[in-house]
């Protein structure tokens, strides 16, 4: 990420954090960033755009601690349980922040419904690699029932932690949430649970999430490039979705991101997802 850009959405988690987002104005972040004023709106049309950008960046740093973590060991379980820990770190050390997003109920975005989706498709997807890992093809019929019963779990620490973090043992609750996790998975396959969801739900079954991913990515590898790259990513995802889709334009857009070595993994996922 530009080196200004990321000097800003600093500036602005500190000072959103303290003095709350309405009353801070885009003087005082590029005061506090030493940049110039005109600096903010090449990154940014608005205040709004600039929470976006801190969620992007926020999940990007995530997912780099995340993957450092999977790469130490060869254990899934293991793996899934340093990523658990990762991310309630993560979580109290920006709590101010997400506290002030929710007290103040800042606007992310006009499409609000399209951005808590994109959540979802993360969180979603970040828990399915996890938990297939784990048992493989042997929790396939209960899969969607367990993704939606673990987040809800998390979900519960997390606002627990929210509003009183010291009547929790932090450390013990990775360990805790998967013996949970065991139990409800070793159950289910044992009893040949028949599960409420009838279907992957459509949101989950989205390309964007893949345009998310490579989107994040670049914006915390790339550097030289990363403003071209955005932009070519901008008109796939609108191409995406036209009512009539030109297979040639997509073909174009994605040969054009395959040349950067760093997202070629992402892109033939998403060529596999568009049949491009």
């Amino acid at each position: 990420m530009q080196e200004k850009k990321v000097k800003i959405i600093k500036a602005s988690i500190t000072l959103f954090a303290e003095k709350g987002f309405h009353v801070t104005s885009v003087q005082e972040i590029v005061d506090q960033a030493n940049v110039a004023k005109g600096s903010f709106y090449n990154y940014f049309t608005s205040k709004n755009d600039l929470i976006r950008a801190i969620y992007d960046y926020y999940y990007a740093v995530l997912g780099e601690a995340m993957v450092e973590k999977n790469v130490q060991t060869d254990c899934p379980r293991e793996s899934f349980k340093s990523q658990l820990a990762v991310f309630f770190d993560f979580f109290l050390k920006h709590k101010p922040l997400i506290k002030m997003i929710m007290r103040e109920q800042v606007p992310i975005e006009q499409d609000m419904d399209g951005f808590i989706t994109e959540i979802k498709q993360q969180n979603y997807d970040w828990l399915q690699q996890n938990v297939k890992s784990m048992y493989d093809d042997e929790i396939d019929p209960y899969l969607l029932d367990i993704l939606v019963m673990i987040d809800g779990i998390l979900q519960g620490y997390t606002n627990w932690l929210m509003v009183d973090e010291d009547s929790i043992d932090v450390e013990k609750l990775p360990e805790f949430i998967l013996r949970r996790l065991d139990e409800m998975c070793e159950q289910m396959i044992k009893n040949q649970e028949r599960t409420p969801i009838k279907r992957t739900p459509d949101f989950m079954e989205d390309q964007t999430i893949i345009i998310t991913k490579i989107r994040q990515k670049v914006l915390s590898k790339m550097t030289k490039y990363q403003s071209k790259v955005l932009k070519a990513l901008d008109a796939l995802d609108k191409e995406i979705h036209k009512d009539e889709v030109e297979p040639i334009v997509l073909d174009s857009l994605l040969m054009n991101l395959e040349q950067y070595n760093e997202l070629r993994s992402e892109v033939k996922q998403l060529r596999q997802k568009l049949n491009v």
